[in-house]
């Protein structure tokens, strides 16, 4: 038995519905799950080659955030600033 923190595929024959025994991908750590122990907080990319995983980063402190409003991108300053 895998862990429950693997990745894992199967092969599916499309003709037949009949599906091939589990294989692990990779470990994965950290993921957000419902009460009822499914997560939905992964993708595949359509070619199935590439995975999106969020994953819960623990800070030891909250992080200040800046929002700068106003940004003139085209002239690399904030507008209404001295040239």
């Amino acid at each position: 038995m895998f862990p429950a923190t693997s990745m894992m595929s199967v092969a599916v024959d499309p003709s037949t519905g009949e599906v091939s025994a589990p294989v692990p991908l990779f470990r994965v750590t950290d993921l957000e799950r419902r009460p009822d122990g499914r997560t939905h907080s992964y993708d595949v990319t359509a070619d199935g080659e590439r995975f999106l995983v969020v994953k819960r980063v623990e800070r030891a402190a909250t992080q200040p955030l800046a929002v700068v409003m106003h940004w003139r991108p085209d002239l690399g300053q904030p507008a209404g600033a001295a040239r």
